[in-house]
């Protein structure tokens, strides 16, 4: 049996916290590009005490669109694993998120990409989740682009000022 005067060592940890930072691994690509591929790297910083076990990984976790309108022909294949293997990020440590586009969509114009990456604290299984967002631009591939536009007027008064659609 034990002696009275035993002591025992418990070590308090801050709970599991997520942070989340986007950033894709080109600035500009092509509408409707296949090849090469390019990544988005969802940076992940547990910046709490406590052991952080994430999810796995899904292409759900990514959400793009273009000025609020979601883009859902992008073809993304999610990672199994951390850059560095597993999916257990210790109080303090930062790893990556590496998801691969190997289709772009068809629309240009600046995207919004957002990261949602969940997990729990290992400590006591509470879900943690962050989110991230970052850009990118996609060229469109079509051939005409409007630079400047000039309303043609038929009918002016003695100012000069023009009437459209006026009857």
């Amino acid at each position: 049996s034990p002696a009275l005067d035993d002591t025992v060592v418990v070590r308090v940890q801050n709970p599991a916290a997520l942070q989340v930072q986007v950033s894709p691994s080109v600035a500009t690509v092509d509408a409707g590009q296949t090849n090469p591929s390019w990544n988005i790297r969802a940076k992940v910083t547990n910046t709490g005490g406590a052991p952080l076990q994430l999810n796995t990984p899904a292409v759900s976790n990514m959400s793009l669109s273009i000025l609020g309108a979601p883009q859902t022909d992008y073809a993304i294949t999610a990672p199994s694993a951390l850059l560095h293997g597993g999916l257990t990020l210790q109080g303090g440590q930062s790893d990556t998120l590496v998801y691969t586009v190997n289709r772009t969509g068809e629309i240009g114009g600046t995207v919004a990409i957002t990261a949602n990456i969940s997990g729990v604290d290992k400590n006591n299984n509470a879900a943690r989740s962050g989110s991230g967002s970052g850009s990118i631009n996609v060229t469109s591939t079509a051939p005409v682009r409007l630079t400047n536009v000039s309303p043609v007027v038929f009918r002016a008064n003695s100012a000069g000022v023009g009437f459209v659609n006026k009857t």
